[in-house]
């Protein structure tokens, strides 16, 4: 089945498919990346849907020229949360 998804004001088309009683799944691409969640019906699979492009919709780009944003580089913090280096650092 078919579901017309509207986000940030643009139409995503959502594939559900029902994978057992009460499992729904729903499928989408959602500006080239593949968004698939899982839930009870097939209203709240579409919903979580949205959510989900919504979020990934709101992280933005990244900046350019940041050493931390470049394509391939993962980010690591040099303090961990009691001020000392994270233990995979240390």
């Amino acid at each position: 089945m078919e579901q017309k998804v509207m986000v940030w004001g643009k139409p995503y088309t959502v594939s559900l498919y029902q994978k057992s009683k009460s499992v729904w799944t729903a499928t989408g691409d959602y500006n080239g990346e593949r968004i698939t969640v899982t839930s009870r019906s097939p209203g709240s699979a579409t919903k979580l849907w949205r959510d989900a492009a919504r979020y990934r919709g709101n992280i933005g780009p990244c900046q350019a020229g940041s050493p931390s944003h470049e394509e391939g580089t993962a980010y690591l913090p040099l303090r961990g949360k009691h001020g000392r280096p994270p233990r995979s650092l240390a």
